[in-house]
C-alpha cells in the first residue's frame, strides 16, 4: 500500500516539474519573440539613437519616481530625498545599454544628451555610423581605393593650377607688375609703367589692377591669346578659403599662406605633405587656427575644379561653390532648394569635418585624416546615383569614372 502512495507522489512531483519547465520555456519564448538579437536595429542614425535613449530614460525616471513616491507615502516621507541623491552614481541604472541589440553605442562618444536633439549639421560623425552608411551604399569595401584616386586627382589639379599661376605671374612681371604684389607679399606697387608706355600709375594695389586693367590691351598676351589680369582673376577663388563672412576671408596674408601651401602640396602626386587638421609653419611660427587647414584648402580646390566645369558668368563667378557648398550647416527647417539638391557641408571648424547633405538627408562621413576625401567620394556617388552623373546640365562622368575606377 505505501509503495503505491510513494509512486503517486513521485508522479505528481514529476508533473509539477514538467509544467514548471513548460511555463518557463513559454515565458522565455515570449521574451525572445518580443526582442531577438537578430531583429533589425531600432536605431540607424545618431539622431534616432539619442531619441531612443531619451525615451528609455524618461520612462525609467517616471517608473522610479512612482516607486519612490509610493514607498515614501507608505512611511510619511514624501519629498524627503531626491532620486539622484547618490551623485554621479545615483542614475547609473538609468542608462540602458541599447547598443547590445541595436549597434548604437552611446559610450563611443562623450556627449551629453540634452532636452533638444543635436543637429548633425553642427557636429562631427560617429565612425561606426558613418561606416554603416558606407556599407549601405556599397562604398566601404573599396573606399581606400576611391580615396587614393581622389587624392591623385586633386594633386594633379593643384599642380596644374600652380604651374598656370606662375606662368601668368611671370608674364605680368614682364609687363612691369612686381612679383611680390602678385604673390601677395606686399599690398600695392608704388609705380607701374607698362612696357612702351610713358604714363605711370602710382600706388596701385592688386585689387585695383584686377578691377581696372582686366581687359586692358597693355596686358594682353599675344602668345596665348588671353588678357593677363583677367586670367589672374580665375586664380583668386583658389586662394579664398574659409567662411566668406569672416573678416580675414580674402586678406592678402591669408591668400599668401594658401598660395604657398598649394605650391608645397603640388610637389608630389599623392599629397604626401597633406596635414588634415593643420598646415605648415608660417613666417617662422607654428601654424595657428586662424589659418586654414589643408583639408579646407583641398575641399576648396575641389569646389574650384567643379566651378570650372559649370557655366559661369565671369572668371570670378563660382557656380558650384555658391549653389552646392555650405561653409557651415544650413538652418532648419530646410528650404525646397536644400531638399532638392546635393551639398557638401563643413559641419565643424576645428578639427575640420565635412558631410554630404543629400536632398535633405545628412550622410555621415568618417572623421579624421581621410574625412575630406570620404566626403568628396560620397558626394560624387550621390551625383552618380541620384542625378545620373549630371550636375545641372553638365556631365560629370569623366571625373566620376576617374574616382571610382579601382582597376588602376
Amino acid at each position: 500500500m505505501f509503495p503505491l502512495v510513494d509512486e503517486v507522489m513521485k508522479l505528481n512531483s514529476l508533473r509539477g516539474r514538467l509544467s514548471g519547465k513548460k511555463n518557463s520555456s513559454d515565458t522565455k519564448g515570449q521574451t525572445q519573440e518580443d526582442r531577438s538579437f537578430f531583429d533589425p536595429a531600432p536605431v540607424k542614425t545618431v539622431e534616432d539613437g539619442k531619441a531612443y535613449l531619451r525615451r528609455l530614460q524618461k520612462a525609467q525616471k517616471q517608473k522610479e519616481a512612482e516607486e519612490s513616491m509610493q514607498s515614501a507615502s507608505a512611511y510619511g516621507m514624501e519629498n524627503s530625498y531626491q532620486s539622484d541623491a547618490f551623485g554621479i552614481y545615483g542614475n547609473a541604472s538609468m542608462v540602458p545599454r541599447v547598443y547590445q541589440a541595436s549597434g548604437f553605442d552611446p559610450y563611443l562618444r562623450d556627449v551629453s544628451i540634452g532636452d533638444e536633439e543635436e543637429d548633425p549639421l553642427r557636429t562631427s560623425s560617429l565612425p561606426h555610423i558613418a561606416w554603416q552608411q558606407l556599407e549601405e551604399w556599397g562604398l566601404a569595401m573599396f573606399m581606400h581605393l576611391y580615396c587614393r584616386n581622389i587624392r591623385r586627382l586633386l594633386a594633379y589639379h593643384v599642380k596644374d593650377v600652380v604651374e598656370a599661376f606662375l606662368e601668368n605671374a611671370n608674364a605680368l612681371n614682364e609687363c612691369g607688375v612686381m612679383a611680390d604684389v602678385l604673390l601677395r607679399r606686399v599690398p600695392s606697387q608704388a609705380l607701374l609703367c607698362p612696357p612702351g608706355q610713358t604714363n605711370q600709375m602710382t600706388n596701385v594695389s592688386l585689387s585695383d589692377m584686377l578691377q581696372n586693367l582686366a581687359k586692358s590691351p597693355l596686358f594682353f598676351s599675344k602668345e596665348r591669346g588671353v588678357y593677363l589680369f583677367e586670367e589672374h582673376q580665375s586664380f583668386e577663388k583658389y586662394l579664398n578659403v574659409g567662411d566668406p563672412s569672416s573678416t580675414d576671408y580674402s586678406s592678402l596674408e591669408r591668400q599668401q599662406y594658401v598660395l604657398e601651401r598649394l605650391i608645397m602640396l603640388s610637389k608630389d602626386r599623392s599629397l604626401d605633405r597633406f596635414r588634415w587638421n593643420k598646415g605648415s609653419a608660417w613666417k617662422g611660427k607654428e601654424w595657428t587656427e586662424n589659418l586654414p587647414t589643408d583639408a579646407e584648402i583641398l575641399i576648396n580646390t575641389f569646389c574650384c575644379m567643379m566651378d570650372n566645369m559649370l557655366p559661369a558668368d565671369n572668371e570670378r563667378d563660382r557656380p558650384f561653390w555658391k549653389s552646392y557648398y555650405f561653409s557651415k550647416g544650413p538652418n532648419r527647417p530646410f528650404t525646397p532648394r536644400v531638399r532638392s539638391r546635393l551639398f557638401l557641408v563643413q559641419t565643424v571648424g576645428r578639427p575640420p569635418h565635412f558631410k554630404a547633405l543629400v536632398k535633405g538627408a545628412v550622410r555621415e562621413i568618417v572623421p579624421g585624416e581621410e574625412n575630406c576625401f570620404h566626403a568628396i567620394v560620397v558626394y560624387l556617388h550621390a551625383v552618380k546615383k541620384m542625378k545620373a552623373g549630371y550636375l545641372e546640365s553638365i556631365n560629370l562622368h569623366r571625373i566620376i569614372e576617374q574616382v571610382f575606377d579601382v582597376s588602376k
